[in-house]
């Protein structure tokens, strides 16, 4: 994939996707974003939708620009709100708080509780785990400290790299960046 901003994933899932007019379902949703940034090349938001507030987000996958949404039908990415966050991105990129990419030396230098969340919010779980490894740190020994298993780890980092940003894995981020500081052999 050769995509290389977030302006051009949008554009290349919108025509793969829809059609370069918007649909009337997704004309309602654009403009309700919230919570919406792009990170990573990605885009992503949330909005008030028929059953609760859902997350959606776009991004460059594997092979492909990926999209996804927590609605019922959104999970491939084919619904109107993916739809309506691809016209919105174009229409309004200015409503998007670019986040960079941050690294573990920026978790140390946080000082704020909103800075520390914004840091950890934006590494990806498997750039974490990777770090502790490197520091003498086994998976099994990282999924034991945390009460879970092994497995679930490696299909949350799966799950991160086929969604892209996923808010509930912050809490695992931090308690894996607290790992890396108190028991890391080469620090933060």
């Amino acid at each position: 994939m050769t995509t290389s901003n977030p302006k051009e994933i949008v554009e290349q899932i919108l025509q793969a996707r829809w059609h370069s007019t918007i649909s009337g379902k997704a004309q309602t949703y654009v403009g309700q974003f919230f919570d919406a940034f792009t990170l990573r090349q990605g885009v992503y938001a949330k909005v008030q939708g028929n059953h609760g507030i859902y997350r959606v987000s776009i991004f460059p996958g594997n092979k492909n620009v990926s999209a996804t949404c927590s609605c019922y039908i959104g999970k491939s990415g084919y619904c109107h709100h993916c739809e309506a966050l691809a016209h919105a991105f174009l229409l309004y990129p200015e409503t998007f708080t670019a986040i960079p990419k941050y690294t573990m030396a920026d978790v140390s230098a946080a000082t704020t509780p909103e800075r520390i969340h914004s840091v950890v919010r934006s590494l990806a779980l498997a750039a974490v785990i990777e770090e502790l490894e490197q520091n003498n740190m086994n998976l099994k020994g990282i999924a034991v400290s945390m009460g879970v298993s092994e497995q679930k780890i490696r299909s949350l980092i799966k799950k991160e790299r086929q969604q892209g940003i996923i808010d509930d894995l912050t809490p695992l981020k931090l308690a894996c960046v607290w790992l890396l500081q108190k028991f890391g052999s080469r620090g933060a």
